[in-house]
């Protein structure tokens, strides 16, 4: 005889008749569930329940029958870290977001708006699903930025404030993070590129260091050091153009021409 028994009905379906049944149950709030196993004892009373994988909000246990933290939508165990989901309506404490500390059992604990943004490790947002979240600032997932380790949220966008590894670096916009081992370096633009200095320091016309004066034939500008008109960066420093030279030779040539045709 085939059946079909959700997982939370506790009353299940009788097979047999008499003294000789074999009933198949679900769990009490369970909402997700594996089979029982087929009885196998051909004669009496027999019952087989399913192994509940999922209980019913605020539940937990085998059997359905432990409560969650307060905070929790769902959980796995007891305690505050060990939800799986966050209740969607305020509550009396506001925890509505959801972060994650266990990545790999999928567990974390239900926090406020402004507890996520506390340590700026993380930031809160809300899920296409509508689903609050209060995720890593390197969480790619959900709009955070590769190796970022600390954030803050300006309008609506994530911007890095520092990377996970002392040799990456964030550009000033905040978009990514770029390995940089220049020192005094405190932001790069790209790999190797740096973009500002700290401690006073400029950024030298190339972007290979940082410098505590500006070099020759160069002018600081917001920081960095830019060459002047005719001159171009080489490490360092700033050398004369070739390419200016050589249009000024060109135009030179033009204008002796010019004269040559007019005496003619």
């Amino acid at each position: 005889v085939d059946s079909c028994v959700s997982c939370g009905d506790t009353t299940g379906v009788i097979i047999g008749s008499g003294g000789n049944t074999h009933t198949y149950k679900g769990v009490d709030g369970c909402v997700r569930c594996a089979a029982p196993q087929a009885i196998s004892t051909p004669t009496g009373a027999q019952v087989a329940a399913a192994t509940c994988t999922t209980c019913g909000d605020g539940k937990y246990g085998a059997a359905c029958d432990q409560n969650c933290d307060t905070s929790c939508k769902s959980c796995t165990g007891a305690g505050t870290t060990a939800c799986t989901s966050c209740k969607p309506t305020k509550t009396a404490n506001g925890k509505e977001y959801f972060r994650i500390k266990d990545n790999a059992a999928k567990t974390g604990e239900c926090v406020t708006e402004t507890d996520c943004k506390t340590a700026s490790t993380h930031f809160p947002t809300i899920t296409t699903d509508s689903t609050k979240i209060c995720a890593s600032c390197s969480d790619e997932t959900n709009s955070g930025i590769t190796d970022c380790a600390t954030c803050t949220t300006e309008s609506n966008t994530i911007k890095c404030l520092t990377c996970t590894t002392q040799t990456n670096k964030p550009n000033k916009a905040g978009t990514q993070c770029f390995k940089c081992q220049l020192a005094d370096c405190s932001h790069c633009s790209a790999d190797g590129v740096c973009e500002a200095c700290s401690d006073g320091n400029k950024v030298s016309p190339g972007g290979s260091s940082c410098v505590p004066n500006c070099p020759e034939n160069s002018s600081e500008q917001s920081g960095a050091c830019v060459c002047s008109s005719g001159f171009a960066s080489s490490g360092d420093s700033c050398t004369a153009s070739s390419s200016v030279n050589l249009t000024d030779a060109i135009a030179g040539i033009s204008v002796a021409k010019s004269s040559y045709a007019l005496c003619g």
